[in-house]
């Protein structure tokens, strides 16, 4: 099709063979037909048409104002982002204006008759009218919000950096959201900490909704949990998501309630917008490697027998000269449709996506098939409908529950490296990838429809209604071992065994919502707001194991000679009701207040019903008169404070029993969990201070945040009398937690010419996060793990450890007279030199960082050409790495060479404590987490394809880590017992797959 009659509205079927002719036929028939009407004249006029994209991520934007200026000639980009205007002459230049929310105001001369217009706009710094979720009846403008609401725009990003998870995209753009993988293996879920721990004994990760639906956030969970099982944000294709909006902290978590104190991720999908279906499809191919692991991985030593010397042992390397490498080069392959389109009355979206990942690990992948159709119809002006159905089926397959072939390689014997262990601690490697397997499945399907009702002109409402299902089976499999490969594992381990463990879950969400607005007095406007919502999360557990198959190729539980099974159902319930007003001054001043009350069914029989209020402020500063300042362009102020909380275990305020054999083989029950009636949920509270500027002609933007949050009514375990007949311990609100920090965003374009556009952007987070009450009589803090506490003073899981201060060094080498640091009154370090052995355990550090950020990159040459790159960075804080503990063998260098090391680290080898300073080691870093080249190919290129626009992009991750960590190892990788047993578990560091490295090309088309 040539481009004039694109834009005369020609559809010809093709421009080659018999439908190519056609079209021609058409084409002209349809000019001759123009020169007897009005079009003669609109030729005569002339037109320019083109199209409309944005300067960042090259993709087109739909909606823009393009209009000739002096005029009142306009148009408004399609879904493809063309436009096409009449021009006054046939000839000469025309001045175009384009306006769009979210990006700056651009003028640009064009030349009549030119079709081919490319005009590129460039993001406000500052964009105060964008909508935002804040859990009432719609999208509010951003600018009446008094608490912080980050976005990450999804579709923007990964059209410049394919990531493979949401997490990928949501690490490192939004401050105050801490990513942190459990490992490298592909399809492994992250940790999400938002503004810190804010818990003693509760999960911490957010709340998660897809358009307004709460999802299942399944944390890791299970035998797997080392390897960290497949996230619940990883269940949705970025290909179908718009944005994330993240809500931070109770000052802006109130309308969710009980269960938001940890934040809420809000995921907001693609729609249809007006105009004929657009049709975009992407193809992804890549690959996943280890960089450099012979040079990354730990040296072991053994005694040469041959001269009596001591060898380094590399087994990696030693593998590989066999031609039995390690790790491979996993490939990579992704696929994506998606069609949008409609009309004013109905729009559409729907897109299928298929992925198969293969992991640097053998006997690592994951595979991914998904399908999203959303539906909006507007039946008149009174009425809205949404509807929504997302699919997802992965499976996942990972080397084995806990990875014991690279901790069976990282802890080599290297002095059995001539035996058939060929120097692996327990058995080779061909042995594992033989016999052991952990497979996760997962079918995910969330549905909901949303109805929205406009009675009167004042009046607003609306009903929405969604599941959220999910069936995930984790399946930890160890084969009957032939005897070439029993002879490695005690004999239970080589008769083989299977756990099943099968968790279904439905989520069922209510919520309606109502507002009435009105405006009083000469400036002012009301709008108030009251909901209720009714939430249900419904989950069944069964599990099943079976030990001792009989023959090689028997692999069920029900073939085992040994079968045990449990089940369980586990049910919450939270109904709450909110109402809120809001009073709003010119529109550019506007105070919030509302207040939520929960009742959960988790809280205890005499506790009650929880309330959570909420108030915040927002300015619009440099609308009002007086505010003269040239260089800000956009000023706003803002304030709130807010509660929200989170309920506590399901069954945590139930006394229980438990069941055992009594006399004579019967069947009993004894005291279990003496229970808690007046347990209710943690509270958090939270106020926050910001401003957002935009300088410079909306060039510079800042925004930054002050806030300072305290959970209050913290659960902890406090032990039981003996008296009660109870054993173990019983739920009680005790403690408080405090965090505070600062966010600081700041993005601007540094160089804005015709040809080229750069942009950088900065974020950094600092957060303090302490115990600062436990609430337990006589117990200054608990502890736990390898000296892990919840001291008052201290972070939520601090590291407390021995420290070696000094040591005498002998003629050979070692060292003796050995003292350790003997600490201070509040357990920090800095106390009189004592013997180790009655050494207290001193402060070591937090788990999580708390300074955190990213720097990032764009540079767009023409319009078309873009370089995009991110550095991200982690500091300040540690965990328990068994990798680096020397369990006195022959294996560390510290060991084997000790006056290459100093007298304190050759003493930590010596005492071989597992709460020593030497195995928490500082895991700060920065890493050049994305480095990518994008090229938006010129329209008669896309057209060879029979598509509307192209875009190939090459994209590299996790190319190079700055570091001072062991250098064979990711300071990344942190494994959580603590998030599976309760909060009761440590954070630590062992055989787990450093962050692969991923080059991947993709090619995204539209038709």
């Amino acid at each position: 099709m040539s481009p004039s009659s694109r834009w005369m509205g020609l559809r010809c079927p093709g421009t080659g063979g018999f439908r190519g002719v056609i079209g021609r036929i058409a084409g002209l028939s349809l000019v001759v037909s123009a020169l007897h009407g009005p079009a003669l004249l609109q030729a005569q006029q002339g037109a320019v048409a083109g199209e409309v994209v944005s300067s960042r991520s090259l993709q087109p934007v739909s909606g823009a104002i393009v209009s000739i200026a002096g005029t009142t000639t306009r148009a408004t980009t399609d879904t493809r982002g063309h436009f096409r205007l009449v021009t006054p002459s046939s000839s000469g230049s025309v001045n175009l204006q384009v306006t769009m929310i979210g990006f700056r105001p651009l003028t640009a001369t064009v030349t009549a008759g030119d079709d081919h217009v490319r005009l590129t706009l460039a993001e406000s710094a500052v964009e105060l009218s964008e909508l935002v979720v804040t859990g009432t009846v719609g999208a509010t403008e951003k600018r009446s919000v008094g608490n912080s609401v980050a976005r990450v725009r999804v579709s923007e990003e990964s059209e410049v950096s394919p990531a493979l998870s949401l997490d990928q995209l949501l690490n490192a753009r939004a401050p105050g959201v801490v990513v942190v993988p459990p490992s490298g293996l592909t399809g492994s879920g992250a940790r999400i900490f938002i503004r810190g721990r804010s818990s003693i004994s509760l999960p911490t990760d957010p709340l998660i909704y897809v358009d307004g639906i709460r999802v299942d956030k399944r944390a890791p969970t299970g035998a797997n949990a080392g390897n960290g099982t497949t996230s619940g944000l990883n269940d949705f294709n970025p290909e179908d998501i718009e944005s994330l909006e993240i809500i931070k902290g109770p000052a802006a978590g109130t309308l969710y309630g009980t269960e938001a104190n940890n934040g809420v991720i809000q995921i907001i999908t693609k729609r249809g917008r007006p105009g004929p279906a657009k049709v975009d499809v992407s193809i992804r191919e890549g690959v996943n490697w280890i960089m450099d692991p012979a040079g990354r991985w730990p040296l072991n030593y053994y005694i040469d027998p041959t001269n009596n010397s001591i060898t380094p042992f590399n087994l990696y390397q030693a593998e590989a000269d066999a031609g039995r490498p390690l790790f491979r080069n996993g490939f990579a392959h992704g696929y994506s449709v998606s069609i949008a389109g409609g009309s004013d009355a109905s729009l559409y979206y729907g897109g299928v996506t298929y992925s198969r990942d293969e992991g640097a690990q053998p006997n690592n992948t994951a595979q991914r098939f998904g399908g999203r159709v959303n539906v909006s119809m507007t039946p008149n002006a009174k009425f809205d409908i949404n509807g929504q159905m997302g699919f997802a089926s992965n499976r996942t397959k990972f080397p084995d529950a806990f990875n014991g072939l690279l901790f069976d390689a990282i802890l080599s014997r290297p002095g059995n490296r001539n035996s058939p262990t060929r120097g692996f601690y327990t058995a080779p490697q061909e042995v594992w990838n033989r016999n052991f397997s952990f497979n996760e499945n997962l079918d995910h399907l969330t549905t909901g429809v949303e109805v929205r009702h406009r009675p009167t002109s004042w009046l607003s409402h609306r009903v929405r209604a969604g599941l959220d299902i999910s069936n995930n089976d984790g399946v930890d499999l160890t084969l009957k071992m032939s005897p070439d490969d029993a002879q490695f594992f005690a004999a239970a381990t080589a008769a083989g065994a299977k756990t099943v463990n099968q968790i279904n879950t439905l989520n069922t969400t209510v919520d309606y919502s109502a507002t009435a607005t009105t405006s009083f007095w000469k400036h002012f406007s009301s709008s108030t707001t009251g909901g209720f919502q009714f939430y249900r999360r419904n989950t069944r557990l069964l599990s099943a194991t079976g030990e001792q198959f009989p023959a090689a190729d028997v692999t069920s539980v029900a073939g085992a000679a040994i079968q045990r099974g449990s089940d369980d159902a586990v049910e919450s319930i939270t109904v709450g009701g909110f109402v809120q007003e809001q009073i709003s001054f010119k529109n550019r001043v506007y105070l919030t207040a509302a207040l939520r009350r929960d009742r959960n069914s988790a809280f205890g029989a005499t506790f009650g019903a929880a309330t959570y209020p909420k108030l915040s402020l927002s300015w619009v500063l440099n609308e009002e008169p007086f505010f003269k300042v040239p260089i800000v362009n956009t000023l706003r102020l803002r304030a709130a404070y807010g509660k929200s909380g989170q309920q506590p275990d399901a069954f945590a305020s139930l006394r229980t029993y438990q069941p055992i054999t009594g006399q004579a083989g019967l069947p009993a029950a004894t005291p279990q969990f003496v229970g808690n009636p007046d347990l209710g949920p943690e509270r958090g509270k939270e106020y926050e201070l910001g401003f957002e500027a935009g300088l410079f002609n909306q060039r510079l933007g800042i925004d930054f945040t002050y806030y300072n949050k305290t959970t209050d009514n913290a659960i902890v375990l406090r032990n039981v009398a003996p008296s009660t007949g109870f054993p173990e311990q019983s739920f009680v609100n005790a403690g408080q937690v405090k965090n505070k920090g600062v966010e600081v965003l700041v993005n601007g374009r540094v160089i804005e010419s015709k040809n080229l556009a750069w942009d950088l952007t900065l974020n950094v987070s600092h957060n303090d996060n302490k115990v600062t009450q436990l609430g337990i009589p006589n117990t200054p803090y608990l502890e736990f793990g390898f000296g892990n506490r919840f001291q008052p003073g201290y972070p939520v899981y601090a590291f407390f450890a021995r420290k070696v201060v000094s040591a005498d060094r002998l003629p050979n080498g070692s060292v003796n007279n050995i003292k350790c640091d003997g600490g201070t009154p509040s357990g920090m370090p800095g106390g009189a030199p004592v013997d180790c052995a009655s050494a207290p355990r001193v402060y070591r550090g937090a788990p999580e960082p708390s300074l955190e950020g990213s720097i990032g990159t764009n540079l767009t040459f023409k319009g078309r050409l873009t370089f995009a790159a991110l550095v991200d960075f982690k500091r300040n804080w540690t965990t328990w790495d068994s990798n680096l503990w020397c369990p006195g063998i022959l294996s560390c260098e510290s060991e084997a060479y000790p006056d290459r090391f100093s007298t304190i680290r050759v003493a930590s080898d010596v005492l071989g404590y597992t709460d020593d300073f030497a195995w928490e080691p500082d895991l700060s870093f920065a890493k050049l987490r994305e480095v990518s080249v994008s090229y938006s190919m010129p329209d008669r290129w896309a057209r060879t394809v029979g598509a509307k626009r192209a875009v190939i992009t090459a994209a590299g991750r996790n190319l190079h880590t700055w570091t001072n960590y062991h250098p064979g190892l990711d300071p990344e990788n942190i494994s959580s017992f603590a998030e599976t047993f309760k909060g009761f578990g440590t954070p630590f560091s062992q055989n787990q797959l450093p962050q692969a490295a991923q080059f991947v090309m993709r090619v995204n088309l539209t038709y």
